[in-house]
């Protein structure tokens, strides 16, 4: 509960708008060990962590520095082993390290780390649009902002394309959660709310970072800029499903005849990717877990020669790419 709600109450008491028993119930949770002794993952240890800098609490018994070196400023998310709950934490941890972009400096390991690798965040927010998830999506366009690494051309795709769906459907579409439902089960209209608030908070919040000024500037990109990006998401979203058949029927042409850096990066880590999936003995399918799965979602219509078929082409066009 006091991740849940304790946000909204940190930012009134910020604000200077917050009931004062309110306010010291409030700390007095946060000043009790057993909130900071339960189990959690880095990221809910930094929710904890940036509710507490804006309550003001002057000491807590871990600080940011601590959990830096077991955040993704090591190495950012890749774009086909990453998960949602990965990417997601990846988000979070630039939010709370920045101040919601408000501490570059503070922000500046993440910086460095995209530096590293500048193709893996532009390809995971593509993978992301073509599994159809506004939310993580924009969560990554905001975190490309605020460490100054998304392409102008991308950031301008991933906005425009959630201003199409705001057109159609009256909100951003949010992933289905029943945690979100329950509390407003039987209205209608509350039910909408709950669903969409999220997603449509951080699309607020994405396009005022930006800034009016800015999204003039930004929102322009080519026909052809625009295919790349798409073709690569759903070539990419196959490969995260370890889908190496409907991968290998992404390979249209958009992907075959074009070099540009989005390609080119999208081949060199299916190249690292692909590099796993073969044994030492070189079958495909090291994993018995990805064998089972990719079998058991096609059947035995499908079968090892053509997966090994797919795989090869894909494997071609990876190392093609890769040294063009």
């Amino acid at each position: 509960d006091v991740l849940q709600y304790g946000i909204p109450l940190a930012v009134a008491k910020e604000a200077n708008s917050l009931d004062e028993k309110v306010e010291r119930r409030l700390v007095s949770l946060l000043e009790e060990p057993r909130i900071w002794c339960q189990q959690r993952v880095q990221y809910r240890l930094l929710d904890l962590l940036y509710l507490s800098k804006i309550v003001g609490l002057k000491q807590t018994p871990v600080s940011f520095s601590d959990l830096l070196p077991l955040t993704y400023s090591q190495q950012i998310p890749t774009p086909i082993w990453t998960r949602l709950t990965e990417a997601y934490a990846f988000t979070h941890q630039v939010f709370y390290f920045s101040s919601f972009g408000m501490d570059y400096e503070m922000a500046s390991p993440f910086v460095h780390a995209c530096g590293q690798d500048p193709g893996a965040l532009p390809c995971l927010i593509s993978r992301f649009i073509a599994e159809d998830n506004y939310d993580i999506s924009l969560e990554l366009v905001f975190t490309g902002i605020v460490l100054n690494s998304i392409p102008n051309p991308y950031l301008a795709l991933t906005l425009d394309w959630a201003v199409q769906a705001l057109n159609t459907h009256g909100i951003v579409p949010s992933p289905k959660s029943d945690f979100y439902l329950k509390p407003f089960a039987g209205n209608e209209s509350a039910e909408l709310w709950a669903s969409s608030y999220h997603t449509m908070l951080v699309f607020g919040a994405t396009c005022s970072l930006a800034s009016l000024s800015l999204l003039e500037e930004k929102m322009q990109y080519s026909h052809s800029e625009a295919a790349e990006f798409f073709a690569v998401g759903s070539f990419l979203a196959c490969l995260a499903n370890h889908d190496f058949h409907n991968a290998a029927s992404c390979l249209e042409s958009t992907l075959l005849q074009s070099n540009n850096k989005i390609v080119r990066d999208c081949a060199s880590y299916t190249q690292k990717f692909l590099e796993t999936q073969v044994s030492a003995s070189g079958e495909v399918g090291l994993f018995c877990d990805e064998s089972r799965l990719h079998f058991l979602q096609y059947g035995t219509s499908l079968t090892r020669i053509n997966l090994e078929k797919s795989f090869n082409l894909l494997s071609e066009w990876a190392s093609r790419s890769c040294h063009s």
